[in-house]
């Protein structure tokens, strides 16, 4: 899982796209049935489930395979209980161009056992200002170990 907003333009798309990766191996590797891809938006107000269609299509998401499902809280306060109180990734409205906002906050991927508990927690790398790496061959590793225990 990971927390994300489909207008960022920094860590959300290599989160995305790192996970999407990892989709992509439990597919072609034939474990897709035995994991869930669940990034959760802390922005309702503009993730709506038609942004979210067009975000998973834009990333190249296979929604259809029936293992990845964009969730979305009811409302930005169900967001903080959920993404902030529940799993400690902090967010903050920030003013961007125009009318519009972004958010500053907390780049996370959790691997989550069957039985609901952390096994790892993973934050991306940022070598330098202009540059964000995530390394999925670690997550896929882990989620390895994890499924054989």
């Amino acid at each position: 899982s990971t927390f994300f907003f489909s207008n960022c333009t920094t860590v959300c798309p290599v989160l995305v796209s790192a996970l999407r990766e990892v989709q992509v191996h439990a597919v072609t590797e034939g474990y897709a049935d035995d994991v869930s891809f669940l990034p959760v938006t802390f922005d309702p107000e503009r993730d709506t489930p038609a942004a979210l269609a067009d975000y998973a299509a834009r990333m190249n998401v296979a929604t259809d395979a029936g293992n990845w499902r964009f969730l979305r809280p009811e409302s930005v306060d169900r967001a903080r209980e959920t993404v902030t109180d529940a799993f400690g990734v902090t967010f903050e409205k920030t003013p961007a161009d125009g009318d519009g906002w972004m958010y500053a906050h907390t780049g996370l991927v959790l691997l989550v056992n069957g039985d609901g508990f952390v096994e790892r927690a993973y934050r991306p790398e940022r070598p330098s200002r202009a540059s964000i790496r995530f390394d999925e061959r670690q997550v896929i590793d882990d989620l390895r170990r994890v499924r054989r225990a």
